[in-house]
């Protein structure tokens, strides 16, 4: 299992306990000179899904695979959330918990993604609801979730 936690303050990414620079990820191509972000498809998404990827797969794979990584994944983890998310070694996700702070209380939304398709899966919350809340009204559940 591949564990990340990300901090909304200062978006920064810990991955498997270690704070994950911006810089390696950089070398291989400079989306954002102002490092990670998450939550929209842009230049901190797309650098922060590089740098996962570069840490998990060889440079070449990694840079062949990180915008789906960041349209399936990382631009759909909530903008200005704290989150922790967990992967096989694999990239299916297992789990996200989303921390929000609004109006000064916070709240934990667990959301269980193993029977959702991976693209809409973060959106569907179906774990808590038990009602689909994503684009694909339900046909795509159930369906591999493997990224790659």
């Amino acid at each position: 299992m591949i564990t990340l936690k990300g901090n909304a303050r200062d978006n920064t990414v810990v991955m498997e306990g270690h704070l994950l620079s911006p810089t390696k990820s950089q070398k291989a191509y400079n989306h954002s000179p102002d490092g990670f972000s998450w939550g929209y498809s842009g230049s901190g998404p797309a650098q922060l899904a590089l740098a996962i990827l570069l840490e998990l797969m060889p440079k070449e794979k990694a840079l062949a695979k990180y915008q789906d990584f960041k349209f399936k994944v990382i631009a759909n983890i909530p903008q200005d959330s704290d989150f922790t998310l967990v992967m096989t070694n694999k990239l299916k996700v297992v789990k996200l918990l989303v921390t929000k702070n609004i109006a000064k209380t916070i709240k934990n939304t667990d959301i269980d993604i193993a029977n959702c398709s991976i693209g809409h899966g973060i959106r569907c919350q179906q774990a808590k609801s038990n009602e689909c809340k994503c684009s694909c009204g339900g046909k795509n559940h159930g369906k591999q979730n493997s990224l790659f």
